[in-house]
């Protein structure tokens, strides 16, 4: 009986070390919560992922797919040394991403990796809802595992796909989409000049939407300025805004044929 009884108190005292041992983990993998109901970590990364950068994309009926990134506060000197927000990552399918640009790096990579080997195994490039999907599950799995990643992704394909990854790891299609910085006002004059007609093409419907949110960000940090000066300090903007069109490569070849 005494033997057994000093087993019970051995026991207990190894639960109790165990315990100790996995508390850690148990409160990261619960985590605290914030008043909306996400997790505090996960929290900081969409915050620190819409401090970063802007993207717009579009699909357009003739023009395939454009995507506008860039920062409309950057400075003046990174001009000379400008950052790359998008990558090709196969024939037809752009990657791009704003926030922590390790981050960035990181996703970049994945998808080239996974094009890389769906090349290498089928000879073909991936599914861009399949290669999207790839980058929610790792995003989402870095929300739930360890440090979320501070960036928002687009996944952008030829001649109409546009995918959204937010750092928590969901993933949404949409036709016109704006993520990062200033979101809400980019996605107010996006809707706003799809509503025109006749309809822009691509690349200038994105440039007028970044004039005009850089005007309005212009008007309400110094409401005593003039709308010229906005205007200028808007038009300014424009170099520091990197455009893409991704066009369908079936009808490149077909139009390539026919001349």
């Amino acid at each position: 009986l005494k033997r057994a009884m000093a087993g019970v108190r051995a026991m207990r005292g190894w639960s109790a070390v165990v315990v100790v041992w996995l508390a850690p983990w148990t409160r990261h993998a619960h985590g605290d919560l914030t008043a909306n109901g996400r997790l505090t970590a996960v929290d900081g990364a969409m915050r620190a992922a819409s401090l970063a950068g802007s993207i717009v994309a579009v699909c357009c009926e003739n023009d395939g797919v454009a995507v506008a990134t860039g920062k409309r506060d950057e400075e003046r000197s990174l001009r000379a040394y400008p950052v790359q927000r998008t990558w090709h990552v196969d024939e037809g399918i752009a990657v791009s991403a704003v926030g922590l640009m390790s981050d960035a790096h990181m996703v970049a990579d994945f998808a080239f990796e996974q094009c890389v080997a769906h090349r290498a195994t089928y000879g073909t490039p991936p599914s861009p809802i399949r290669l999207a999907t790839s980058i929610a599950d790792i995003l989402a799995a870095a929300a739930r595992q360890s440090r979320p990643l501070g960036v928002h992704v687009v996944v952008a394909a030829a001649p109409s796909v546009l995918c959204h990854v937010d750092p928590a790891g969901r993933l949404r299609t949409a036709r016109a989409l704006a993520a990062g910085n200033d979101a809400d006002a980019l996605t107010r004059h996006l809707v706003r000049h799809l509503a025109d007609a006749p309809p822009l093409d691509g690349p200038d419907l994105l440039r007028r939407v970044w004039r005009d949110a850089a005007r309005d960000a212009a008007r309400d940090s110094s409401s005593s300025s003039e709308d010229d000066d906005d205007d200028e300090s808007s038009a300014a903007q424009d170099d520091l805004v990197d455009i893409i069109t991704l066009h369908d490569p079936g009808q490149a070849a077909s139009a390539r044929l026919g001349e």
